[in-house]
């Protein structure tokens, strides 16, 4: 009886040990899998979300460049910044008139006024003999028109009392963003 509990013990000894002893040894793709995560660990460490990359960097001096090149092209004349579409824009000109050029603060590009505004008018409402007499007047789709006002009409102050009226919803004056030279490429 004494050699079987011995026996016994013995084998779940053995039984034991060996089956630490296969836990306790690094298998090698244990030891790979453990390596890269403290490794993935380190460069999440060390990238900081606060510093930019080099790419990032180059992006931005990019663009201080682009808008010192810009701000010295609209430099020496006091200019004065008007809210046309929803969007911030500045001109070296008070004439704002078909052709006229414009510089948008908002994604810093220059467009040209092309003379005409399109307006959305509330639903059910005509349009009034003051609008049309405005200029030519177009219809785009359902409530929607486009008003070609005359060559040499101030179309900011056209736009501004268009805004005014209750009767229109939307009123968008008409702005072309194609470059006239590279130095105004975004």
């Amino acid at each position: 009886m004494k050699e079987r509990i011995f026996i016994t013990l013995t084998s779940i000894l053995i039984i034991g040990l060996s089956g630490c002893d296969i836990e306790s040894t690094p298998n090698k793709k244990n030891t790979a899998t453990q390596l890269m995560k403290k490794q993935s660990n380190i460069v999440a460490i060390q990238t900081n979300p606060m510093k930019p990359t080099i790419k990032e960097l180059k992006k931005s001096r990019l663009k201080d460049n682009k808008k010192k090149r810009i701000s010295s092209n609209l430099r020496g004349s006091k200019l004065d910044v008007f809210l046309i579409n929803n969007e911030k824009f500045t001109s070296k000109s008070t004439r704002f008139a078909q052709g006229e050029r414009l510089y948008n603060l908002t994604i810093n590009q220059f467009g040209t006024i092309k003379g005409s505004i399109v307006i959305v008018l509330n639903e059910s409402v005509e349009m009034s003999a003051k609008v049309k007499q405005l200029g030519e007047v177009s219809k785009i789709a359902s409530d929607t028109y486009r008003i070609k006002l005359p060559i040499n009409s101030n179309v900011l102050a056209i736009y501004q009392q268009l805004k005014k009226t209750f009767k229109i919803k939307i009123v968008e004056m008409e702005i072309d963003y194609t470059p006239k030279n590279n130095r105004e490429v975004m």
